[in-house]
């Protein structure tokens, strides 16, 4: 008979299943925490106990509906064109070295917003996995089997993978390309989401985390008239009809360029909406500043000559008497 630890499931009961949760989102309160991870502690249990009742090793379903302890936030967040612009922008610096970030980190989230990739996708190729001869890349490091595919490369991808192929010394095949400064490891995506948070602070964006670079990626392409299976081919997703999946196995390279060519023309149009914006502002301060001090400077020689008219007329004068 199955058993969860040393516990049979038959004697398993739902205060059991609750009294877990609840002291589960107890101590992640304590620590600090918001108490999510108790929620997923919930819907695993839930599952479970579906799956045990199916099979006939519970006479119920004890874990239907359990509750959810913490109360959780939409995830739902896409980056605005005046958001994606200034973080364009603010990217582009630290991949020379001068900005907020390390080189490396900055490129990965370059390609992020470019390519819609997963953060692990992008941190975990290596040297054979992109073919700038070709142009085109391999991810193989996806969820499912539908997350393996080969991806064109536009321009401002091409001149990321340049840049940071430049910075590996190792000519072996199966050497990361995007490795972590210190360790040469591949660099997890919670380390990812710290320096984006870092962006984030210095930008004064609302928060977002790299996968809404990815949810950005598919609201560019939908804004621009780009075919679903296009785009779930692009970003590791299978369709769920028969003839959606024939045509996700199909090359379809020409479509999805077009594709990517179409996010990178945004990003350059938003990037330069900002830049041109920042420039107007920069402008309109200048002409403000200069006129302030001429009219400081109009000030003080009226009063200086109002000064001098005062002193003249005590001077002439004379005391009464």
């Amino acid at each position: 008979m199955p058993r969860i630890g040393g516990f049979p499931l038959k004697r398993l009961k739902r205060t059991d299943l609750t009294g877990l949760v609840e002291r589960k989102a107890a101590a992640l309160h304590k620590s600090g925490g918001k108490g999510v991870a108790a929620n997923r502690l919930s819907a695993v249990l839930s599952k479970l106990c579906s799956f045990g009742a199916s099979r006939g090793w519970l006479a119920r379903d004890i874990g239907r509906s359990l509750p959810k302890p913490a109360r959780e936030q939409s995830r739902e967040r896409t980056l605005t064109a005046a958001e994606m612009g200034d973080l364009w922008n603010a990217l582009n610096a630290a991949r020379d070295g001068s900005g907020l970030i390390l080189p490396v980190h900055a490129r990965i989230l370059g390609l992020l917003a470019l390519t819609g990739c997963r953060c692990s996708e992008i941190a975990g190729l290596t040297v054979k996995d992109v073919d700038l001869n070709k142009g085109m890349f391999r991810i193989t490091g996806g969820k499912t089997q539908a997350s393996v595919r080969n991806l064109p490369i536009c321009p401002l991808a091409r001149a990321i993978f340049e840049e940071q192929r430049r910075t590996i010394s190792s000519e072996a095949s199966d050497a990361l390309l995007f490795p972590s400064p210190r360790a040469g490891k591949v660099i997890p995506s919670k380390d990812m989401s710290r320096w984006s948070h870092y962006i984030v602070l210095a930008l004064e964006q609302p928060p977002w985390t790299p996968h809404d670079l990815r949810r950005t990626f598919t609201a560019i392409l939908a804004e621009n008239g780009i075919p679903d299976d296009v785009a779930r081919h692009i970003t590791g997703h299978q369709g769920s009809e028969a003839q959606e999946r024939a045509h996700d196995r199909a090359a379809c390279i020409d479509d999805m360029r077009v594709a990517l060519q179409a996010v990178e023309d945004w990003v350059v149009a938003a990037a330069a909406n900002v830049m041109e914006i920042a420039g107007r502002i920069e402008v309109r301060a200048a002409a403000a500043e200069a006129q302030v001090a001429e009219d400081v400077e109009t000030r003080a020689a009226g009063e200086d000559v109002a000064s001098i008219t005062t002193d003249q007329d005590v001077v002439a004068t004379p005391p009464s008497r």
